[in-house]
């Protein structure tokens, strides 16, 4: 049976039980695959008198680019300590049993997306980043945002990721991530400040992650939020990759100094701040280097049903073919000697 028969034949069972969420909805109309990430897969659901939700499976428990395993459920409790906040959906059902469907699972609310994009309104869409690190978080809700790997974290990753590319994988690239390392070691020993806070992150600011709805903006897939440094989130927002893999272009100067003045009002500030975020960028990178050649190892590994395996391995090559090359992986180690 497809996934989407499975989902109607899922909702029919559930609005016999007791469950208040399932009794209060009309009958379900339509079921559309509406985004695959490494992650997960989203559907929309449409119930009748236009109500709708989305449905997020979370497809596998591999780990994420910082080395920690995904968990639908902790990401269902981070959006439930978010709601107050409006900056994320609301969440309202949870099911880790795959006794029904063949993967973990959470409903969240729809917010229609006017399409308007972050790069058309960046001085707007930098102010959720800003008000996530500005979160004044409970005992309860800080537990739930992971520590962000500091250095002594991201070694430790990539000796461990190294071993098992080495192992398994033929590909050129893993040789100069290895005759590299101590280029990476050393590189994050001396930012390692830059590695260390306690402000809470969202830590995957691509493009599509950001929805506009309603005059507002708001941050979707809380699947990798963290605690650390707010320069590595600002880090990312200035990362050209994320906008060649989504958008099919690179950030230009122009919108990279939006983005800093909108987020620093103070321009003496803004000068130092692009300094420090910019000590970020070569670890991003390398890391996305190691993430992707770990990642088509793992993959051959994990028992996944073909369409899945499929996708995963052409979603890894779009983003291999777009930055995964020699001349690309040296300059950024060159970057981190100077």
């Amino acid at each position: 049976m497809k996934l989407n028969e499975q989902i109607y034949s899922y909702f029919s069972v559930k609005k016999e039980s007791d469950d208040d969420f399932f009794i209060s909805l009309p009958p379900l109309q339509e079921v559309k695959e509406i985004g695959k990430g490494l992650q997960n897969v989203n559907y929309e659901l449409l119930f009748e008198g236009n109500l709708k939700y989305i449905l997020r499976f979370n497809t596998w428990k591999g780990e994420d680019v910082y080395g920690e395993v995904v968990s639908i459920r902790d990401e269902f409790e981070i959006l439930k300590a978010l709601e107050s906040y409006c900056i994320a959906p609301k969440v309202f059902y949870c099911d880790t049993t795959r006794k029904a469907l063949p993967f973990d699972f959470l409903i969240e609310e729809y917010l229609y997306n006017d399409g308007e994009k972050t790069i058309e309104d960046f001085e707007n869409s930098v102010k959720v980043v800003k008000k996530i690190h500005s979160l004044t978080l409970d005992d309860k809700a800080r537990k739930l945002f992971k520590r962000s790997p500091d250095a002594p974290h991201k070694i430790n990753r990539y000796k461990r990721w190294q071993e098992i590319i080495l192992n398994e994988s033929g590909d050129p690239l893993a040789l100069l991530l290895e005759t590299n390392k101590e280029v990476y070691f050393k590189y994050v020993n001396e930012h390692a400040s830059l590695l260390e806070g306690d402000t809470p992150l969202h830590c995957d600011l691509f493009p599509e992650n950001f929805l506009h709805y309603n005059n507002s903006w708001f941050l979707i897939d809380w699947q990798t939020p963290g605690l650390g440094n707010k320069y590595w989130d600002i880090a990312f927002l200035l990362w050209n990759f994320s906008y060649q893999f989504s958008l099919g272009r690179e950030l230009t100067n122009e919108e990279e100094k939006k983005i800093i003045s909108a987020y620093f009002e103070d321009e003496g500030d803004q000068k130092v701040a692009l300094q420090e975020i910019k000590k970020l960028l070569p670890i991003l990178y390398i890391d996305l280097f190691q993430f992707l050649l770990y990642k088509s190892v793992v993959f051959k590994r994990e028992k996944l049903p073909l369409w899945l395996r499929d996708f995963l391995q052409k979603r890894l090559e779009v983003a291999k073919d777009l930055i995964l090359k020699e001349k690309t992986v040296s300059y950024w180690f060159l970057q981190m000697k100077r």
